[in-house]
């Protein structure tokens, strides 16, 4: 009973174009400054990300507002698919536009982060593979942050405390790429390798979302 009314209390956060037209659900917790917003389920089949940001929705904040995304493209999650077969790579769909559905979704998501100007976004993503320089980075990209160099430059202190392989610059279309590129918000890229179990790329996501949450002094209750 308690988990029903918690989470009808936070669907009176939700933030779209409408309760019918939305695509995307924004949850936010706490209120105030800073804003931090994790965002999961661009890729259907990279898991990790939308259980822990589910899991997020329980949480309380000692100050700041976190915002949350748990399925960016609810179809791919449902599907368990990186991208349905009607659908583009959202990856690569930003900052997005009304030409199709795929782009719409990206719009949408595009102008929310527009709208809510957060500090910095976590967008969490999961890879086949441990990163490998020398074999296909659509791959073997595991156990990264994708970041731009202003955002390097910025948050070098929290980077190295993550401890995974740094690569910089996204991918033109990427979320990343179009945010930190036009919005100039930094985005820090995660990913996490499927070469691990489930509970512990859960878990290493939730390190990192705990450490940003802590750098910005405010940490969950």
């Amino acid at each position: 009973m308690l988990e029903t009314v918690f989470i009808l209390f936070l669907l009176c956060f939700y933030i779209g174009i409408s309760a019918e037209n939305s695509e995307v659900k924004l949850y936010s917790i706490g209120n105030g400054t800073p804003k931090i917003l994790v965002i999961s389920g661009v890729h259907g089949d990279e898991i990790a990300g939308v259980v822990l940001v589910k899991e997020l929705l329980f949480s309380s904040l000692k100050n700041g507002t976190l915002y949350l995304i748990p399925e960016a493209n609810f179809r791919a999650v449902d599907l368990k698919k990186r991208t349905p077969y009607y659908m583009d790579d959202l990856n690569r769909s930003f900052p997005g536009s009304d030409k199709n559905l795929t782009q719409r979704i990206a719009r949408e998501i595009y102008d929310i982060i527009d709208e809510i100007q957060p500090n910095l976004i976590i967008d969490l993503h999961e890879s086949p593979y441990k990163y490998d320089e020398n074999k296909d980075p659509n791959l073997y990209i595991g156990n990264t942050v994708i970041l731009a160099e202003s955002t390097l430059e910025k948050f070098m202190d929290l980077v190295l405390e993550f401890e995974l392989i740094t690569i910089l610059g996204g991918a033109k279309g990427s979320l990343n790429y179009e945010v930190s590129s036009r919005l100039k918000i930094p985005v820090l890229t995660i990913e996490t390798s499927k070469e691990e179990d489930l509970y512990n790329r859960v878990e290493k996501q939730r390190d990192i979302v705990k450490r940003t949450l802590e750098y910005f002094r405010m940490e969950l209750e």
